[in-house]
């Protein structure tokens, strides 16, 4: 009994969800229980010889037919004996009607910030039946996501509501998919510095703007309307040099006092020590 590539396809190419039917042998599993259950690799000739005979109580009959379905990572099992007995056997247990492994592969590694082809390379290399991109993106939009960004709401709610009965000073920063002009998204961060808790994120595509260049503006400003729409007030904020951030809390929040760090005025120093050295501008400037 040898899987080939359109068995193996074949499960894949539904949406994410298995067939309706309940299985036979597995009871009903909580999703914390499939994550601390334990989970191994394998191989499909092994498996093979756990259906040679037949698993009913009291019978060991050979087995006459066997037919393989997979989903993903998960492996259903129908068999008959010469006997008669029918029995129905999957590798993972479900949650509702998804494979739990499935669902929990997907959401590691969205966690852990991988990619499907990273991943999906991984697997090649092993010979490791994998998961179709459509799936894969499928379970996070539709599962993990939402749940991700109720988790993150929740976190954020908490911290803004200990910091808001007093004046807070809190640090700002982008971080950007690729370096200089080119970017496509930004994401703007608010550090409470007394605690050192987030306190608010924003993502911002370059669509939402003029250019790149006013990505870390705009994410700057957003987060700055979440914070003080739950009542907090900003006594001082902490940012890089980027001018055109200095110009807008010049203009829109004359209020707070806006100060650079320090690693950013140290970098601006010594750029400036570096260039001063250059003979020509030493010539220049009659030093």
């Amino acid at each position: 009994m040898e899987l080939t590539e359109s068995e193996i396809n074949e499960d894949q190419n539904s949406l994410y969800e298995p067939e309706s039917s309940e299985s036979q042998c597995e009871p009903k599993y909580t999703i914390e229980e499939c994550v601390q259950d334990l989970k191994y690799i394998l191989f499909y000739s092994k498996l093979k010889e756990l259906f040679n005979v037949c698993h009913e109580p009291g019978c060991q009959a050979g087995v006459i037919s066997s037919s393989p379905k997979i989903n993903s990572f998960a492996i259903t099992m129908e068999t008959e004996c010469v006997v008669g007995h029918r029995r129905k056997w999957e590798s993972q247990t479900r949650v509702v009607k998804l494979f739990a492994g499935n669902l929990l592969l997907s959401s590691a590694v969205f966690l852990t910030g991988g990619s499907h082809s990273t991943f999906a390379e991984t697997c090649h290399h092993l010979s490791l039946v994998s998961m179709l991109l459509r799936q894969f993106a499928n379970q996070q939009r539709i599962y993990i996501v939402p749940e991700d960004n109720y988790m993150w709401t929740q976190h954020t709610e908490a911290n803004l509501a200990t910091i808001v009965d007093s004046p807070c000073i809190i640090s700002g920063d982008t971080w950007c998919d690729s370096p200089g002009h080119c970017a496509s998204f930004g994401t703007y961060t608010i550090l409470d510095s007394a605690s050192h808790l987030i306190l608010a994120q924003e993502t911002v595509h370059v669509t939402e703007v003029k250019s790149s260049y006013w990505l870390e503006t705009e994410g700057l400003e957003r987060c700055l309307q979440h914070i003080e729409s739950h009542g907090c007030s900003i006594e001082t904020l902490a940012t890089d040099r980027h001018p055109s951030v200095r110009v807008h809390l010049r203009d829109s929040h004359a209020d707070t006092w806006h100060e650079y760090d320090l690693w950013n005025i140290a970098k601006g120093v010594r750029k400036q020590l570096v260039f001063i050295r250059k003979p020509e501008v030493q010539r220049y400037c009659h030093i």
